[in-house]
């Protein structure tokens, strides 16, 4: 467990290991009193003392300080040679020197710089292409960066963890990568005795952007030192720091308080004014330090070495050679081209050359005759290339060739390679080779490599053909009762790469550790164990330590899977903290998945992630752990890491021709579909067998997957039908059948199954048909399966069922017409069919009481304990309603006894196979007669039943509830948004049908309209190149009737589009017409589907890609058969239908899809009629202007006397026998049409319009829009700037609109009506 109350210390335990005494190794002799080495070194070619000299002599180590001088005890006598090194510098061994006791020994050490190469050599040809330009940098090396003289003048060390020194570092020359340095940390008696000053800090690496030239952003680290001894302690850090110029920190953060903490060294000499600190802890900004902290930095870069007082002089020139490529190991073939000391050499001998492949090499020319290693040029070719192209031929004509990788090797100078990754054309011209013997090979991932020797001499084609990889299907089952076998599309996968911590270390697979050293392998914890484990101990505040990988290489797959295992073992939430996974791409870390132990633990998850966009790349990840306090975590653990690369299922299927099936290794038969159904005449029941299948691909075949399966086959039923007749259900079947034989042997009789549960079991082999009795409105499946007598088949005694065939879905309604009255009257419950649940109970006819009486009572009397017992009416039916709310009213009285609150009357209705409560009223008193109303519109085109449910837990607590007058009907909706014009002394009204809201609207759309999408239909649109669209007849889709469908046509980038038809009232099932492919094995859909709440959730009821392939026309229905899809589960309900088209990999649909005609429902919808009436004023009567019923949304009430007029209309319809009427609307004859906003200069007519809207302006009209009353845009268009412009206006219905102008100048509206 943790601490809960002690602060964490960071202990280093040292143990000091002596060497064996061994004289006759090394001839050593111990004495009491050592010998003394001392002297001074120098710089080989300056003279200049070299400051930092790490200078050995068997294990004992010194630095050289100011001056170059360095001086050391040897306390164990003998002959060594004597070792100096410094970064920049040749390592300097000595001859052996004799060391003897008490004697002293000088020896003075002069050191030569590195003979570093130039770096970055290029060759390239002028314009004229006779001058070869040569060009290189400065050579780079390692060198040390100091600004302290090495001798210890002054001590520091803060008080507390966290806090902060520095030393700023100017490089030589840039760019520089920073790899590491060297702290001096003091000496023992710097610290007091029994503190434990060895404990580990940390190095971070900024930048000098701060106030001032102080520290400002953090470029690298933290990196964890941990000091071994006193005095200097070197440091290395993981991954080299690449700084792109200026000047650099490095910021030694403190590991612990004082005393058991690292201090830092001063050297008080000479200040540079380079060292800096910061009270971090406290706030506090960076600050000048007093004296040079004893800190050095080790990088790379042009410019080095340097010391403290003088840079390196020792590089005087450059040497130059020509050669020929392949003459790189014999330098006497290579031609002196002489010296330089610029960065640059034109060689002007081009034009003379003969032809052939050259390079230059540069050789840095340093003091003492020395010259660097040779740094090589490119090759040049002269006369000495040709093109080669190569074509990639792939052994499936229908996949893609993009991502096929090339690659010409020279076999004579294998440093000479062209590549190149291929796109969708599988062709790539090289345009100058050099000519000679190469191999050419080509990689798709998912194929066999190609390769072939070629030998180019002249401008060429080289053809490659690869063969795909033929992966088997994979997870193939049978069904035994039906024989169906089902298997998964083959998939090709190769692991990338994969850790599971087995070799207990990061170290193995070449994972790096920064920032602090909580990483480690756990033995104890794994899924299984061991695994990565981020601990909380030591505990870091204001942490940031990362686990990263090596480099991968992605193999140009289409698809790339991370996944790994993740736990976190939480403590606390008072702070948060981390987990990134997050990948470097070679540039930047991109953050994939955040984990935070906000929420406490979780146990091992497996997440899986889509890398796929590094897969043409090196890439590595990591797992970055950040907070604020690591003691609030037990800790992260990470396991089972692997990157899988992998095919899409398109890239597979698209070559698979289809499937072999096999049974007991005999060819069964051929599918192009991943399901099969084996010929029940190929096996025997109870028999075993081996099923296989194999994929059929252009190349040839794959392995077989295979599975065994003992057959239950027994042939069943054929042509299941129900047929619902009031509140019964006829079903009927034919006798099962051996194709093209005679009926089974066995069969005994029938299983009839409804919703899924066994009904009845006819033991008559010949009856073929059942009646289902006295059913409940609702919704009902039904199946039907034969039963066999084994005897036949090998098992006497024994008996099974065959598969079920259907199941057969029906919607079951019928009932009492709509209104429905329940006076109670004839004193009786069964006059109107009443029926009681579980039993009549307490319910009886009271003929003393009611509104007016009788009345239906529920008595407390015989006492009822813990009781439910339900009045319920008979079945009623709402079917013929579409656009109305039904109403429940009733007459309600409680006479109450003791007010107890448990006692209750609930009223519920039953439709879609259950009760739904709708009401309920408590025993709080006694309430005499009320009248209730309940809107159970919810059963609109269904049957129904309601009832009064009594229930509690004493009956005698209350002396009786009382129904009475329940009435229950339809009342239509009212016409809406009514508006009037006034036209001289005419008054034009216009309205809307009734808006069905909540029961929605009707389904019948043939997309003829201007408009796309339709008026209450819309679009979800992801690919805006290829979405849903108004399509002619015309195009390759054509439509079923009329001009226009509704379509989308494949893309080769991801698609997924929605249309969608809003708020639609399901009154029978969804038919309509498409252009469709059937059976699609690519992995895209074509859906239809179905939401009952908005949107929220979606039920798929038809795929088109889950039927087999339509007969003829190559598996398309080419408008030739509808789909009829059964809606009963959704009958009364508004709905959203979609058609949804979506591809499975990202890479665009297979087929193009589209429809027409679609509806709801087979009755056609009686729309109303209207009646309108007016009164003159603000009083009096209202009277009926239409002499007939008026079937139009408009009505023109002419010559009127001026005045105000009222105006409301109602809806008739002959299913309702009330109506809502429209809201009342003030008409004044005497005030004309507003033209306020409407400018002078502008002319709209004919107002009111039939056909064609002109509009005529003085300032060029821009755009134009048409708005409804309920505020739809109907139309809109932008124009080319002319003052004048016509609308077609005959496809619009009647009413008043709103029309929008915008001209160069302003935005304007008027009000347009149009009549028909």
């Amino acid at each position: 467990m943790k601490p809960g109350s002690i602060g964490l210390l960071s202990i280093l335990f040292l143990f000091l290991l002596a060497k064996p005494f061994d004289l006759s190794a090394r001839g050593a002799t111990p004495a009491s009193a050592p010998a003394i080495l001392s002297g001074t070194i120098t710089n080989a070619v300056s003279g200049a003392p070299v400051i930092g000299a790490r200078v050995s002599v068997d294990n004992k180590i010194v630095w050289s300080v100011a001056g170059g001088y360095y001086s050391m005890q040897i306390e164990l006598l003998g002959t060594y040679p004597v070792q100096s090194l410094k970064p920049g510098f040749d390592t300097y061994t000595s001859s052996p020197v004799l060391f003897q006791s008490g004697v002293s020994v000088t020896l003075n050490i002069s050191m030569w710089e590195n003979l570093n190469p130039p770096s970055m050599v290029t060759s390239s040809l002028d314009t004229a292409s006779q001058t070869v330009n040569v060009n290189w940098s400065l050579p780079k090396g390692d060198y040390e960066l100091l600004y302290d003289d090495g001798i210890q003048e002054g001590f520091t060390v803060w008080a507390f963890q966290g806090n902060m020194n520095a030393v700023r570092f100017t490089p030589v020359a840039s760019p520089v990568t920073v790899n590491g340095g060297a702290i001096h940390m003091g000496e023992l008696t710097d610290y007091p005795a029994g503190s434990n000053p060895l404990v580990p800090f940390q190095v971070a690496v900024y930048d000098a952007t701060g106030n001032l030239g102080m520290p400002g952003n953090q470029i690298a680290g933290p990196f964890d030192v941990i000091p071994a001894k006193f005095g200097w302690n070197e440091f290395t850090f993981p991954t080299s720091v690449a700084l792109p110029g200026g000047d650099y920190y490095l910021v030694m953060i403190q590991g612990g308080n004082a005393p058991n903490a690292a201090g830092i060294a001063i050297d008080n000499t000479a200040t540079q004014l380079r060292s800096v600190a910061r009270f971090f802890t406290g706030g506090a900004p960076w600050v000048p330090a007093a004296g040079n902290f004893m800190m050095r930095s080790r990088l790379n870069g042009p410019g080095g070495p340097v010391d403290a007082d003088t840079l390196s002089e020792s590089l005087i020139q450059y040497q130059v050679w020509r050669l020929r490529q392949g003459e790189e190991q014999n330098p006497l073939a290579w031609i002196d081209l002489g010296t330089v000391t610029d960065l640059f050499y034109a060689d002007q001998s081009w034009i003379t050359l003969p032809c052939g492949p050259y390079r230059w090499t540069i050789k840095a020319h340093y003091s003492g005759n020395r010259l660097s290693p040779a740094k090589f040029s490119n090759i040049l070719g002269k006369c000495w290339t040709v093109a080669v192209t190569v074509d990639v031929e792939l052994s499936c004509e229908s996949a893609s060739k993009e991502g096929a990788f090339i690659q010409l090797k020279n076999l004579v100078y294998p440093d000479t390679a062209y590549t190149f990754t291929v796109d969708t054309s599988g062709h790539h011209t090289f345009p100058r080779v050099w000519k000679g013997s190469y191999e050419l090979s080509v990689k798709k991932f998912g194929y066999v490599d190609y390769a072939n020797t070629v030998s180019l001499v002249c401008d060429s084609t080289l053809p490659a053909f690869l063969f795909q990889k033929k992966p088997p299907p994979t997870n193939l089952q049978v069904d035994a009762k039906s024989l169906v076998a089902q298997w998964q599309v083959p998939t090709y996968t190769q692991p990338l790469f994969t850790e599971m911590w087995n070799s207990g270390s990061f170290q193995a697979q070449g994972w790096t550790v920064q920032g602090g050293s909580n990483w480690i392998v756990s033995s104890v914890t794994g899924n299984p164990a061991p695994s990565a484990m981020f601990s909380w101990s030591p505990q870091v505040l204001n942490y940031e330590q990362t686990l990263t990988s090596k480099t991968l290489s992605g193999l140009h797959s289409p698809l790339l899977t991370c996944s790994y295992d993740i736990l976190l073992d939480n403590f606390g939430t008072t702070s948060v903290n981390q987990m990134a996974v997050e990948i470097w791409d070679g540039s930047s870390w991109t953050m994939i998945k955040n984990y935070s132990n906000a929420a406490g633990s979780f146990p091992w998850i497996t997440d899986q992630l889509d890398v796929s966009a590094y897969s043409d790349m090196d890439f590595k990840i990591r797992f970055r752990a950040y907070g604020d306090d690591s003691y609030d975590i037990n800790g992260w653990n990470i396991d089972n890491i692997s990157f899988i690369a992998s095919e899409t299922n398109a890239g597979l299927v698209n070559c698979i021709l289809g499937y072999n099936f096999y049974v007991d290794n005999i060819l069964s038969g051929f599918t192009p579909d991943i399901k099969y159904i084996i010929p029940g005449n190929q096996v025997q029941y109870g028999q075993s067998y081996d099923a296989c299948v194999l994929a059929v691909y252009g190349s040839g075949y794959s392995t077989r997957a295979c599975t065994q399966f003992t057959s239950e086959f027994l042939y069943p039923p054929r042509n299941l039908t129900a047929t619902p007749v009031e509140n019964t259900v006829f079903l009927e079947w034919l006798k099962p059948k051996i194709p093209n034989s005679s009926v089974p042997p066995g069969i005994i009789g029938y299983n009839i199954y409804r919703n899924s549960a066994l009904l009845f079991t006819i033991n008559d082999p010949d009856k073929l048909s059942y009646y289902d009795f006295n059913l409940e409105p609702g919704t009902y499946n039904y199946e039907v399966s034969a039963r066999y007598d084994l005897t036949a088949y090998g098992f006497p005694g024994l008996f099974d069922e065959s598969m079920r065939a259907g199941p057969v879905t029906l919607a079951l309604n019928y009932g009492r017409e709509l209104p429905f009255f329940e006076t109670w009257d004839h004193a009786s419950f069964a006059y109107n069919d009443w029926r009681f649940e579980p039993g009549q109970g307490n319910w009886i006819i009271d003929v003393t009481e009611g509104a007016p009486s009788p009345s239906a009572r529920f008595n407390w009397e015989p006492i009822r304990i813990n009781y439910s017992f339900s009045m319920e009416s008979p079945v009623l039916d709402a079917t013929p309603f579409e656009c109305a709310r039904i109403w429940l009213d009733f007459d309600l009285k409680v006479e109450d006894r003791f007010g107890t609150g448990l006692e209750k009357l609930s009223v519920e209705i039953f439709y879609n196979n259950i009760w739904h409560k709708m009401t309920e009223y408590l025993n709080g008193g006694s309430i005499d007669w009320q009248s209730k109303q309940i809107d159970i519109s919810a059963v609109i085109g269904q049957s129904f039943r309601i009832r009064f449910r009594a229930e509690g837990g004493n009956s005698s607590d209350i002396l009786g509830w009382f129904v009475d007058n329940i009435h229950i009907y339809p009342v239509c909706y009212p016409a809406q948004n009514l508006e009037g014009e006034v036209l001289g002394i005419n008054v034009l009204l216009v309205w809307s049908p009734p808006n069905c809201e909540g029961t929605g609207g009707h389904l019948d759309e043939g997309f003829e309209g201007v408009v796309f999408p339709p008026p209450g239909w819309d679009r979800v649109i992801l690919n805006t190149a290829e979405t849903w669209e108004h399509t002619s007849s015309t195009s390759p889709l054509g439509a079923h009737s009329g001009n226009y469908s509704a379509g989308v046509h494949w893309d080769y980038t991801h698609q997924d589009e929605w249309l969608i038809a809003r708020d639609i009232l399901v009154t029978g099932n969804l038919i309509f017409w498409s252009h469709a492919f059937q059976g699609s094995i690519y992995n895209d859909h074509y859906y239809v589907k179905i939401s009952p709440d908005e949107g929220t959730t979606w039920d798929v009821v038809l795929d088109m890609s889950a039927l087999p392939p339509y007969p003829g026309f190559n598996g398309y229905n080419l408008w030739e058969t509808p789909y009829e899809i059964d809606m009963t589960l959704f009958l009364g309900q508004t709905v959203d239908i979609a058609w949804q088209a979506v591809d499975g990999d990202g890479q665009g649909l297979w087929y193009s899809w589209a429809i027409d005609d679609c509806s709801i429902g087979t009755d056609a919808i009686l729309l109303p009629t209207y009646d309108i009436f007016r009164r003159t004023g603000t009083m009096g009567d209202f009277t009926r202007v239409n002499p007939v019923p008026h079937s139009d949304t408009s009505y023109l009430d002419e010559e009127l006397i001026p005045m105000e007029y009222q105006y409301f209309v109602i809806a008739a319809s002959p299913s309702c026998l009330q109506t809502e009427s429209s809201d009342t609307i003030t008409v004044d004859v005497i005030t004309t049409i507003d033209k306020s906003g409407v400018p002078g200069e502008l002319r709209i007519y004919p107002n009111p319009v039939s056909n064609q809207l002109c509009i005529e302006s003085q300032t060029p009209i821009l755009s134009v829009m048409l708005i409804n009353s309920q505020g739809k845009t109907v139309f809109q268009q932008e124009i080319s700037p002319h003052t004048r412009c016509e609308i077609e206006t005959a496809w619009l219905e009647n009413g008043l609109y709103l029309l929008r102008l915008y001209t160069q100048h302003e935005a304007t509206s008027s009000k347009v009506i149009i009549l028909h």
